[in-house]
């Protein structure tokens, strides 16, 4: 009997995030100093582990989750739509030069 295959394309597998998403971070760490909050406490504030916290909006080194970033957005008590509109007008400009 042959073994299953592990699915590749977890979260660990996804390699680093897209320019879209490293646009989205940047707006969420400029949301966190805004509000002074340490990454402790967006980690209590979220469940969300400080390493994968880390990892994801300060490294860039791995996209966020839709419902993470949801559960990020809930916390800063910002709009998702928001964060996606100010990281499109970004990800546009950028397109332009």
């Amino acid at each position: 009997m042959t073994q299953p295959t592990k699915k590749r394309g977890n979260r660990r597998g996804t390699g680093p995030a897209s320019r879209f998403s490293q646009l989205l971070n940047a707006e969420l760490r400029a949301e966190v100093a805004r509000q002074r909050i340490s990454l402790r406490m967006l980690e209590e504030m979220t469940g969300i582990s400080r390493a994968r916290l880390s990892t994801t909006i300060n490294q860039d080194a791995s996209p966020l989750t839709t419902n993470e970033l949801d559960q990020i957005c809930e916390a800063l008590s910002i709009n998702l739509v928001d964060i996606f509109r100010i990281a499109e007008a970004a990800y546009k400009k950028e397109a332009e030069l």
